[in-house]
């Protein structure tokens, strides 16, 4: 925002006549502009975001289910005919669905942390159906993952 400022005053500076008014308005409405995108990324619940997502993928799964007689044993089988991609999760860049199928069950979670700058990673489980085998907690996988890709953040706190 700085350098906005800086760049619209150099501009009103350097510019003659009517031309040093687009450096006024440079200044003011490039930060405005920056303010406003902040403060709109900001009101986004990325929770509420993410549930909505994994209710679309959830849907997906049981429109699978209905049309196959089974559960698809991983959800690359969704973006072929009902999906044109899967929606990933919001809460952590980068990071995919936990998911575990085939047959007569699935679930379906993602890796969760409480606040944006907890380095504690957890599993959340959203949905699940059928008789589920005795699997591992919910998301070792990906956390693993998460953790290998920032093992200076995420490996504070091993769970």
């Amino acid at each position: 925002m700085v350098a906005a400022l800086f760049a619209g005053i150099l501009l009103s500076i350097l510019l003659r006549g009517r031309a040093k008014l687009a450096g006024l308005l440079y200044a003011t409405l490039v930060p405005a502009m920056m303010i406003a995108v902040s403060a709109r990324a900001q009101a986004v619940n990325f929770r509420q975001l993410t549930d909505e997502r994994a209710e679309q993928v959830s849907q997906a799964i049981e429109a699978y289910y209905v049309r196959e007689g089974h559960y698809p044993h991983d959800l690359g089988q969704l973006t072929t005919w009902r999906l044109p991609s899967v929606p990933r999760p919001v809460i952590i860049h980068g990071q995919d669905w936990c998911y575990d199928g085939g047959g007569g069950y699935y679930r379906l979670g993602y890796v969760y942390r409480e606040h944006w700058s907890d380095p504690r990673l957890t599993g959340q489980t959203y949905r699940t159906k059928g008789a589920v085998p005795d699997l591992p907690g919910m998301c070792n996988a990906e956390i693993t993952t998460l953790q290998q890709r920032q093992p200076d953040f995420y490996g504070l706190y091993d769970e």
